[in-house]
C-alpha cells in the first residue's frame, strides 16, 4: 500500500500570506522549528496541541482545518476509483 501525504499548500500560502516564517510560526506556537519543518516535509505527522498552535496563531476557524491539515494527495496513476485507472498525475482529495 503506497503511503499517503497531505498537502500542506494551503497551509503554507496561509503562513505567507500573514507574514511567517517557519521560524516565527514556531516561535508563536510554541513550538521547534525543526519540528515544524520535519512535518511540514512529511517525516511527521502534526499532533492535536500542534495544530491547535499553529491555527489559533494563523487565525484558522475550526471548520477550515481540514483544509489545511487533511488534504491527501493523491498520485492518480496508482489509485483506482471504481473500475476506472486514472492517469499518471497528481490531485488532491479531501480526506473525509
Amino acid at each position: 500500500m503506497p503511503k499517503s501525504f497531505y498537502d500542506y499548500t494551503k497551509l503554507k500560502k496561509r503562513m505567507k500570506d500573514m507574514r511567517y516564517t517557519q521560524t516565527t510560526l514556531a516561535r508563536e506556537v510554541p513550538m521547534d522549528r525543526q519540528t515544524l519543518n520535519t512535518k511540514l516535509s512529511h517525516r511527521s505527522m502534526f499532533k492535536q496541541n500542534e495544530i491547535s498552535g499553529i491555527a489559533r496563531v494563523l487565525d484558522i476557524d475550526a471548520e477550515e482545518l481540514g483544509s489545511y491539515f487533511f488534504t491527501l494527495v493523491v498520485r492518480k496513476d496508482r489509485q483506482m476509483l471504481g473500475s476506472q485507472e486514472k492517469s499518471k498525475s497528481n490531485t488532491r482529495i479531501k480526506d473525509s
